[in-house]
């Protein structure tokens, strides 16, 4: 379930953000198979129907969830993944009359994570997402999204730690004066 809390309009004199609630049901066969005590691997396959509580019409999209890490020390591994999936946007719409429900989108991510010491630890982490608009006139259009981001943690104690790290962040999209990166 997807419930917006804000009764703000969405759009200039539009709708409450409330009215972009859904609903979704999954339905797909899933398997985890441990190839070694090192490689594991995690895939999930199937279907995802949303319904919006005020907005006209039902979605039915493909939905796979890929996930492959391999431990190469204690501590230390690689990860590599791919999901299809409907996720919220930020995108409202260009009126009141002119809703954007959600978009589909299809992401590919990776981390190294590696323990250096028990104290020290760093991860570098990457991820594509290709996100396409559904509904409203900005139906079909989509946004390709890049981030990038590499942390350096130290552990005081169990409960303690002190992490420093830079993010990469890039958008480009089909849609006007969007686009950024920092």
């Amino acid at each position: 379930m997807l419930d917006y809390t804000s009764n703000d309009a969405i759009t200039p004199g539009g709708p409450p953000g409330t009215i972009r609630d859904n609903e979704s049901h999954y339905v797909y066969v899933g398997a985890d198979y441990a190839l070694t005590t090192q490689l594991n691997a995690t895939a999930k396959a199937g279907v995802q129907y949303t319904t919006y509580d005020s907005l006209s019409g039902s979605e039915v999209a493909p939905y796979f969830d890929l996930v492959g890490s391999y431990t190469y020390l204690p501590g230390s591994y690689v990860q590599l993944g791919l999901r299809h999936t409907r996720n919220a946007t930020d995108i409202a719409g260009a009126s009141s009359t002119d809703i954007v429900k959600d978009q589909e989108s299809t992401s590919v991510y990776a981390s190294v994570n590696h323990r250096f010491t028990r104290e020290i630890s760093a991860s570098l982490l990457a991820q594509y997402q290709y996100g396409v608009f559904s509904g409203g006139s900005f139906d079909g259009l989509a946004d390709n999204f890049l981030m990038l981001g590499i942390n350096v943690n130290y552990r005081f104690s169990p409960n303690f730690a002190v992490e420093a790290g830079y993010n990469f962040d890039r958008l480009d999209s089909d849609l006007s004066n969007r686009s950024f990166y920092t």
